[in-house]
């Protein structure tokens, strides 16, 4: 009896374990078997049936070597780049490096890590912003990290290592966006694209793997100036994955679209063509907008002329003397337009200040959101109202940046806000500093005060942060 019993014990131990198996391996084998897709519904990024977008991003300005000439616009391309990525297509995991972070060192670990993280359903974005050389002796090109050494190849990254983490890559797509001198060393021999395409095409490129590359230019030098701080290459490429509405973009489709333009205005002449040595199998990479950017374009597409938000800024206050122009009021002024603006690139449709939409009397006007905004007497569904009538309708505007300091015991409390009229909503942040890391000595006059970096970062970051979230609500 006793024998049977632990007999009918193990027999069901045995069941568990060849149970618990079976689960893992159908696991690991989900991970490791690439999935292809039926229909253009699968290819979102809310469908468990694609995996995940992910990047390395890499932009260098600064080399340590004063034998190389520091570049302008790399480091700003990179993070414009990263940003687009995220925000509007759905990446997630992405790498940036850039200046001292982007050594040789520091971009083969992310290469190997990518390598070793990814699975067969991935989908990787490569981007490089910084010098480039040619290989005269032995043919091909190189990268140049932030700390390679001018005249000494050894220090160097070669193309063929870049081939290398390439194909040892198991992602599904690999694309390499290049904007380098001399990045056009790596390419294979191109395809044609249908003259007519569905989102059955899509599907077919994005069931078969890929390994393609986009660069600014083939064997020859590029420009590092363009417009708006960025590179004439990469203003093109962000402008047009911000201008994009289409639900999928293919980098052939990119490349139609910029490489007339930039030749028209550049003696470059930008490639885009599979990647030779690194296992393309006729697949093309597909970025995917994201949900909230599906539905902005069709809430653009549904009001036409009537897409655009107005949005005008009121100046900062210190609420201890209501002041609203000063010293530090216009330099708080100057910060938040910034921010303003650095979102516009980002957002087509968000006009600050625009004719016929803006706040003309600023110093009336703050006083007047001063008045209404700090009364105790006002519930904020009062306040909001007044505003509204008051100040936002005369206008003609959709929504207000503004907000207030105090100095109070040593800390200094700020808080911007945002006033939406179509949204019937005020949101603020709050951010807390210290007085010696807000106020800092103004290096062009030591006798007066200025607002630290720090500081003036974190104001544009809460300010972006609320533009942000007012442009979500548009779906």
């Amino acid at each position: 009896m006793k024998f049977s019993h632990l007999k009918y014990i193990y027999l069901y131990t045995l069941l568990l374990i060849v149970f618990f198996s079976l689960c893992n391996s159908v696991q690991v084998f989900s991970l490791n078997r690439a999935i292809r897709l039926v229909s253009s519904s699968d290819l979102n990024h809310n469908s468990t049936k694609i995996g995940k977008y992910t990047a390395i991003i890499i932009g260098i300005n600064d080399y340590s070597d004063d034998n190389i000439q520091d570049l302008d616009t790399a480091v700003n391309d990179a993070k414009a780049i990263s940003d687009i990525l995220s925000l509007k297509y759905g990446f997630q995991d992405i790498s940036l490096l850039t200046d001292k972070n982007a050594t040789r060192v520091c971009i083969d670990r992310v290469f190997r890590n990518k390598i070793n993280s990814l699975n067969l359903n991935d989908s990787l974005v490569i981007y490089f912003a910084g010098h480039g050389d040619i290989d005269r002796e032995l043919g091909g090109g190189w990268w140049l990290p932030s700390d390679a050494k001018g005249g000494y190849p050894g220090t160097y990254i070669d193309n063929t290592i870049i081939q290398k983490y390439i194909k040892a890559m198991r992602a599904k797509h690999v694309l390499l966006i290049s904007d380098s001198c001399y990045s056009g060393t790596l390419f294979g021999i191109s395809r044609k694209a249908p003259p007519i395409i569905t989102e059955k095409y899509y599907v077919a490129l994005y069931n078969e793997k890929s390994r393609w590359g986009l660069t600014s230019g083939n064997i020859t030098p590029v420009s590092d100036m363009g417009s708006n701080n960025h590179s004439i290459f990469a203003y093109q490429l962000i402008k047009m994955l911000n201008t994009n509405k289409q639900p999928y973009v293919t980098p052939r489709q990119i490349y139609d679209h910029i490489a007339p333009i930039i030749c028209n205005n550049a003696e470059q002449k930008p490639m885009c063509l599979p990647i030779r040595n690194t296992g393309d199998q006729g697949g093309e990479f597909v970025f995917i907008l994201s949900e909230i950017s599906r539905r902005e374009s069709k809430y653009s597409k549904k009001l036409g002329n009537m897409k655009n938000i107005y949005i005008s800024h009121v100046n900062f206050i210190y609420t201890d003397n209501k002041m609203c122009v000063g010293q530090f009021e216009e330099l708080m002024n100057q910060t938040v337009i910034k921010a303003i603006n650095q979102v516009k690139e980002k957002y087509i449709f968000l006009k600050h200040n625009h004719n016929g939409h803006k706040l003309e009397f600023t110093e009336k006007n703050c006083e007047r959101l001063n008045n209404i905004y700090l009364d105790p007497n006002l519930c904020p569904d009062d306040k909001f109202q007044e505003i509204k009538k008051k100040i936002m309708e005369p206008a003609g505007i959709d929504a207000i940046i503004s907000g207030y300091y105090d100095y109070y015991k040593d800390v200094i409390k700020f808080q911007p806000f945002i006033i939406s009229k179509k949204y019937n909503y005020i949101e603020h942040k709050i951010a807390t500093f210290r007085p010696d890391r807000f106020f800092c000595p103004d290096p062009m006059n030591h006798t007066s005060r200025t607002i630290c970096t720090g500081a003036q970062e974190e104001v544009v970051q809460l300010i972006q942060e609320l533009l942000i979230n007012l442009l979500k609500l548009r779906g």
